[in-house]
């Protein structure tokens, strides 16, 4: 295949990926037909969005990084727990990681960090520092995270779709408990 025969090729999937509305995205499994997915869309701008569900039933957006972003997505407790029942590469969850932020005085999980860091392919000890240093600045300052009875962990964060007051939000009671029983009610 020439260059220009692959270019057009490209070019071809890319406009039925785009016209269908199906993007290309890397899917975690989970116990019990559960799933994590990062969806890669496009549209009127480009969306790495966050999903959970369960096999051919029902899934929930957690939110979406893009210029518009909806974050965050997942506590780091959230994140550290669905890291535990991945069944794929042990570097995965670092694609998870930029939308789980940190709230004021968290502890930061170095040791699970430092795991996954090191499983990354190409990742040299010597960046260890340096990178473990910048993760632990991802701090949103007066962002706050609390359980609910009825609608599981929330959080205050105007852009949330996990936030029920947030006008960015298009999770509505059902999704909210969804993601409650998915994700476990965990103290924090």
């Amino acid at each position: 295949m020439t260059s220009s025969e692959a270019e057009t090729a490209y070019v071809e999937r890319f406009e039925s990926q785009w016209d269908s509305g199906t993007w290309p995205f890397i899917r975690f499994g989970l116990p019990d037909d559960r799933y994590v997915e990062i969806e890669y869309a496009a549209g009127v701008e480009y969306q790495n969005r966050v999903w959970i569900g369960e096999g051919e039933g029902p899934r929930v957006l957690l939110g979406y990084d893009s210029g518009h972003f909806s974050l965050p997505t997942m506590r780091i407790q959230e994140l550290q727990d669905i890291a535990e029942r991945m069944d794929c590469h042990p570097a995965a969850p670092l694609l998870l990681l930029d939308g789980a932020y940190l709230v004021e005085g968290e502890t930061f999980p170095f040791d699970a960090v430092t795991r996954w860091l090191r499983q990354s392919p190409g990742f040299r000890d010597h960046y260890l520092d340096v990178v473990l240093k910048g993760l632990t600045e991802n701090v949103v300052p007066g962002l706050r995270w609390d359980s609910t009875e009825n609608l599981g962990w929330i959080n205050n964060w105007r852009y949330s779709q996990r936030n029920p007051e947030s006008t960015m939000s298009i999770l509505c009671d059902e999704d909210f408990h969804f993601i409650r029983n998915f994700l476990g009610l965990r103290p924090g």
